[in-house]
Order: C-alpha cells, then sequence, then structure tokens
C-alpha cells in the first residue's frame, strides 16, 4: 500500500495534468464570475439612476407621492436583490482564487513532500496513506485490493477504475 501511495506522490504527471486542466476550467470560471459582477454592477447602477429620475419627477411636480412609493418600492426590492447576488458572486470569486492559489502551489508542495518520502518513519508513512486514503476494499474473488483515495485524477489514467481508486493485485 505505501508503494503505491509513494508512486502517486512521487510521479505527480497524472496529478499534475489534472490538476492544469482544472486550473485552464478555474480561470475560464473565473471570467465568467467577473463578467457577472460586472453585469450585476451595470444593474445596480441603472436601478440607482431610475430612482434618481423618479425622484427628479416627484421633486418637479410631474408626479405625486402615491405614484412614486410603489415604484421605489420595487426599485428597491430588486437593488437588495441584485446586491446579495453581487456578494455572493463576489464571495464565489473569492473562493474560486484560493482554490486556483492552493492548485498551482501544488507544484511546490509535491517536490518537498517527494524529497522526503524515502526518509519518513513506519508512523509518518501511515499517517500520509491516512491522509490520502479513504477507504480500502478487499475483493478476494477476484484477488484485488480497491483503494479509494483522495488523489484527483483523471478518468483516462490506468491507475483509476472510478472515482478517486486505485486497483491493486493481491
Amino acid at each position: 500500500m505505501w508503494e503505491q501511495t509513494q508512486e502517486l506522490i512521487q510521479h505527480p504527471d497524472v496529478i499534475l495534468r489534472e490538476y492544469s486542466r482544472r486550473v485552464q476550467t478555474k480561470k475560464q470560471g473565473e471570467l465568467d464570475l467577473t463578467a457577472l459582477l460586472m453585469k450585476k454592477q451595470k444593474e445596480i447602477h441603472y436601478q440607482a439612476l431610475e430612482k434618481k429620475r423618479l425622484l427628479d419627477l416627484y421633486q418637479t411636480g410631474i408626479l405625486a407621492l402615491e405614484e412614486i412609493t410603489p415604484r421605489l418600492e420595487v426599485i428597491r426590492d430588486r437593488l437588495k436583490h441584485i446586491q446579495r447576488e453581487d456578494a455572493l458572486l463576489a464571495e464565489e470569486k473569492q473562493c474560486e482564487q484560493k482554490q486556483l492559489q492552493m492548485i498551482e502551489q501544488f507544484s511546490t508542495c509535491q517536490k518537498k513532500f517527494s524529497s522526503r518520502l524515502g526518509s519518513l518513519t513506519f508512523e509518518e508513512k501511515k499517517h500520509v496513506v491516512r491522509l490520502l486514503v479513504d477507504e480500502v476494499w478487499v475483493d478476494s474473488i477476484h484477488a484485488k485490493l480497491i483503494v479509494k483515495h483522495g488523489i484527483p485524477l483523471d478518468k483516462r489514467v490506468p491507475l483509476r477504475s472510478g472515482s478517486g481508486e486505485l486497483l491493486l493485485g493481491l
């Protein structure tokens, strides 16, 4: 079990490819989020202009208070809704940026970790395996060990036959 876990860590090209794919997806998503944020800012600006226009019409005497009150309520409700959406999008963008940073730091972390793999004690090895491996299933009929791990791999990779699984012959 340790040898297979060590190999996954030492040869991260498969993992790195998957992370690179995710980085590209995240960057595209970030562009989409930025466009949505800009759209929400324009909507907020438009609603503020509409509110100002109504108040100007009231001040000039063109509209009565009874006419603008329901319109102003609608505008306030729209503004609150748009501002909530804007805040959620901003929060999502921040989360995406943090995930992107984590993915980009993966290579550095892997290099540091790989340099120490050979000198880990049994307890440290056990700890690493427990961090990376979610489940181990023993298939005694087919003489296989199925390891479900938390390392994201592309489905086309031969080390994997499902979501985070590594098949080992017994």
